[in-house]
Formats: structure tokens, C-alpha cells, sequence
């Protein structure tokens, strides 16, 4: 064809045809009917090797599904606060008074189960509307026992030197019979040393020391079970 011509072309644009079908049916479909736990179990064993920064127990709380902790440490319960929430520990509530929190320390290596219910469903202790923590301790052996955990201390450097122990936190526990088959006694000991660092201040007196140590002494006689 030539610069000069002109050429003409016919183009069809059809739509696409869109059908709608509605089936009914005289039976409907099966619907799954599986209910969901709201209960999570966190066993000794778990409180050992879960990936926490501090072995306590209420860092381990927020590694479980629904559980958050906020920025400034408070503990959040499938949207309910902590102060909604209420910890029980064999068989008594162990809450503040005043301010609703989990305050009560509990060694780790005391804790037998842990039982998060995150529904508050149970009427059996009341005065509350959020999550419910349930920790049993473990009653002391009849065997002679103990163990010492994280004694290896944190360190703390300064221009490239190391300047003393950022925190220490070891913990022992040994028990077992103080008269066989009759009383048996057990020790759980935690201690925890941090230094803080505060800017604006000269070496070596920029740093906050606190110290604290949690300790619980179950015993348990013939005839009785006791935690």
C-alpha cells in the first residue's frame, strides 16, 4: 500500500457474557463442628528450654497464643487487661490487692504445670473477667535431689575491655526427706543481680544496681499432701 492510500478496517468488540446461577438444595452442607481449646498447658519441662529472656513465669505467659505483654510490661489476656485477669496458686489467688497485677514471684523450677485459661468460664473463683493462670507447684521428693541453673554470668564490656557483670541470675533447687516416710522438705532459690546503664554520668559510677532473690520452702508430712 502507499504513503497516499487509505486503508478502512471493520473491528467487533463483543462482551463477554457473565451467568449467574443460584443451586438450592434440599440439604445443606455439613458445617465442621470442631470446638477451638481456650486452654494452653505449659509443663516444667517447656519453662526449661522456651526461648525467654528471664526465667520467670510471666514471661513465659506471653509466648502463649492470645497472650500479649505491652511496652511496659503488663500482661494482656485476649483483649482484657491484667488487672481483669486473675493467678492462682495452688488453690489461692495470688493477685495485688490493689493494683490487679501478677506480682507474686514464683521460682521456675517450682512450677510443676501451668494451665492458661484464656475463657473466663470457670465460676469456681469469680472476682474476675479476663484470662485465668493456674500454677501448681511440685510437692517435694522422698528421693534427695538438686540443681543449680544459670550460673554463667552476663558481662559487661567497655572500650573494648570487659568492665564487670552486666546480671547474674542463678537459680538452685535441691529437697528430699528430713525423716523418711514421715516429712520431706524442698527449697526453690532464685537470685537476680542486674546493673542498668545511665547515660550522662562518668565511669565506673553510670550504672543502677538492683538486686532481689524469690524463694519458696514447700514441705510436706506423712499423710498429707501438701505443695
Amino acid at each position: 500500500m502507499k504513503q497516499s492510500e487509505a486503508a478502512t478496517e471493520n473491528v467487533t468488540l463483543e462482551l463477554n457474557r457473565v451467568v449467574e446461577s443460584v443451586d438450592v438444595r434440599d440439604k445443606p452442607s455439613p458445617v465442621a463442628t470442631q470446638g477451638s481449646d481456650s486452654t494452653t498447658i505449659v509443663s516444667s519441662r517447656q519453662f526449661a528450654t522456651l526461648p525467654v529472656r528471664d526465667q520467670k513465669y510471666n514471661d513465659v505467659l506471653h509466648l502463649v497464643p492470645g497472650v500479649i505483654k505491652t511496652t511496659d510490661g503488663k500482661l494482656n489476656m485476649k483483649g482484657e487487661a491484667e488487672n481483669q485477669g486473675m493467678l492462682v496458686v495452688d488453690s489461692a489467688q495470688t493477685v495485688d490487692p490493689v493494683t490487679g497485677r501478677f506480682s507474686v514471684p514464683i521460682p521456675v523450677d517450682a512450677i510443676q504445670p501451668m494451665n492458661v485459661y484464656k475463657v473466663s468460664y470457670s465460676a469456681e473463683y469469680g472476682d474476675f473477667s479476663g484470662g485465668l493462670t493456674v500454677i501448681e507447684t511440685k510437692p517435694p521428693s522422698d528421693r534427695w535431689q538438686y540443681g543449680v541453673m544459670d550460673f554463667l554470668s552476663g558481662l559487661r564490656g567497655k572500650n573494648d575491655h570487659l568492665v564487670g557483670i552486666s546480671h547474674l541470675t542463678p537459680r538452685l533447687a535441691f529437697g528430699g526427706p528430713i525423716l523418711k516416710n514421715k516429712l520431706n522438705f524442698s527449697e526453690d532459690f532464685t537470685y537476680d543481680m542486674r546493673k542498668h546503664p545511665v547515660r550522662g554520668l562518668a565511669w565506673p559510677h553510670d550504672e543502677r544496681k538492683w538486686q532481689g532473690f524469690d524463694t519458696l520452702k514447700p514441705c510436706c508430712p506423712l499423710g498429707i499432701f501438701c505443695r
